[in-house]
């Protein structure tokens, strides 16, 4: 473990050297997940939001969308749901056609009645994206995964929002 967090910290003195602001925003990324995992949010923040602003200042949608939606996740585990989903939906602002943060968004919202509707159309939006990416097993599977609900004896609908964040982050690694 300690040997990966050194090896990282060498690359991203590199690329800071050698001004290849994508590749420090990859890491910063990528060291920011790793305090994700490790349930460090303050310090994943940190990071994640400094591999955001190297993103803005090089104009790309995706990646910018990709940030927006780890920062988002980070903040639902550290149980900041309402700031989560602004950048939610700040990601979808920034690639309309970033599958994950509707998902995340749907997840976000799903968690009180009077946001269900906009939950279902978020969700609905994410499976109607990812069904384009993935093959057709994969795609029923992100669709059964998607929607599935716990009835208790009440009726009521309950989301297990926390987990299905963390399953569904896809590791927010990305390779260098």
């Amino acid at each position: 473990f300690f040997i990966k967090w050194k090896v990282r910290n060498i690359f991203l003195k590199l690329d800071r050297e050698l001004n290849r602001p994508h590749r420090v925003a990859v890491t910063l990324n990528n060291i920011g997940m790793e305090y994700f995992r490790l349930g460090r949010y303050d310090q994943a923040l940190s990071y994640l939001q400094e591999a955001l602003a190297i993103e803005r200042k090089l104009d790309n949608p995706h990646n910018i969308a990709a940030r927006l939606n780890n920062i988002g996740a980070t903040l639902v585990n550290n149980g900041k749901t309402q700031e989560a989903a602004e950048q939610f939906k700040a990601a979808i602002a920034a690639d309309p056609n970033f599958a994950e943060a509707y998902y995340q968004l749907g997840m976000c919202l799903s968690g009180k009645p009077d946001t269900m509707p906009d939950a279902i159309k978020a969700l609905q939006k994410y499976v109607e994206i990812a069904s384009e990416y993935l093959d057709g097993d994969l795609a029923f599977y992100a669709g059964k995964r998607l929607f599935h609900v716990i009835l208790d004896d009440l009726g009521k609908i309950k989301l297990q929002s926390r987990n299905c964040c963390q399953f569904f982050l896809h590791d927010g690694y990305q390779l260098i």
